[in-house]
């Protein structure tokens, strides 16, 4: 069976696509927030706010509000320090979500002071500085919204790390996910979203990819050694060799691709680290683990 790797390498002798440099990914899949080399600062340390960031139960990082006897509340969601030597363009990818919009400060009419933003530290973390700020229309309370953000102006520097802030005092709630740090405008992800239905062992269990290019084929690659990372032309890659495929798949003409299989019935306890490439374009990772 060919691996991920090879029909990788393969589309790079192709010449048609070009290369992607990815700094940083993270779905929040394994619902631990914050995730490993991520932290966390609450800055108003005078709150008695008691919903700090924390994982939704499913794959998504969370924060809420819950209610203006607890303060105003100011956290910080950090990434991991991270290297933009060499690079000319910046983007920070996230699919945000955010409920209870007329409590943040920018509705019309607005009965809070809620605000989202994305913010930069070149000092470990001892200064932020605004880079983005959310402006979700009522209208699209609940809906999830890719947000595609230019960060350019701070290409090539080193040692910087960037924040999802949650200000507020009363109501307003937000998921985020799907976040990725590379040198593609459009969308880390190219708005693909890879998904796995729970994995029971002797079950069946469903493998999707949404917003893939209509008719295309999408393939999905898996690992049960690990969950790398390893480089690749297209970007990091959350498997361990030896990488396998699953069939061929191939997107219809909304853009989604499926396929159903049963899980082997010896399989409780096993981790399968999974990921998929549509157009030259990685989905998300993923790693369920058989119950």
């Amino acid at each position: 069976m060919k691996s991920l790797l090879s029909l990788i390498a393969a589309a790079c002798c192709v010449g048609a696509l070009s290369a992607q440099t990815t700094v940083l990914t993270e779905d929040f899949d394994l619902n631990i927030v914050p995730p490993a080399g991520w932290t966390t600062q609450n800055l108003n340390g005078s709150t008695t706010f008691s919903e700090p960031w924390n994982t939704d139960g499913f794959g998504q990082a969370w924060h809420g509000d819950g209610g203006s006897a607890d303060g105003q509340a100011e956290n910080l969601l950090v990434t991991p320090m991270f290297d933009l030597t060499g690079m000319t363009e910046v983007y920070f990818h996230m699919d945000i979500t955010t409920n209870w919009v007329a409590y943040m400060a920018h509705s019309n009419p607005s009965y809070g002071n809620g605000v989202t933003t994305l913010e930069a530290s070149h000092d470990g973390g001892a200064t932020w500085m605004v880079l983005w700020t959310d402006d979700v229309d009522v209208a699209d309370q609940g809906i999830v919204l890719t947000r595609d953000i230019d960060i350019s102006a701070h290409a090539g520097h080193t040692g910087m790390m960037l924040a999802i802030h949650f200000s507020g005092d009363w109501a307003h709630e937000i998921w985020v996910d799907n976040v990725v740090l590379d040198d593609q405008s459009g969308g880390g992800t190219g708005g693909l979203v890879y998904s796995i239905t729970p994995m029971v062992a002797g079950g069946p269990v469903t493998f999707t990819v949404t917003g893939a290019a209509p008719s295309t084929p999408v393939i999905l690659g898996y690992s049960l050694s690990g969950a790398g990372p390893i480089n690749t032309a297209f970007g990091i890659v959350d498997m361990t060799p030896p990488i396998s495929r699953f069939p061929n798949l191939t997107a219809d003409a909304m853009g989604v691709a499926s396929i159903t299989l049963t899980v082997p019935g010896n399989a409780t306890g096993v981790t399968l680290y999974t990921q998929g490439l549509n157009a030259g374009v990685l989905t998300n990772s993923l790693a369920p683990t058989v119950m």
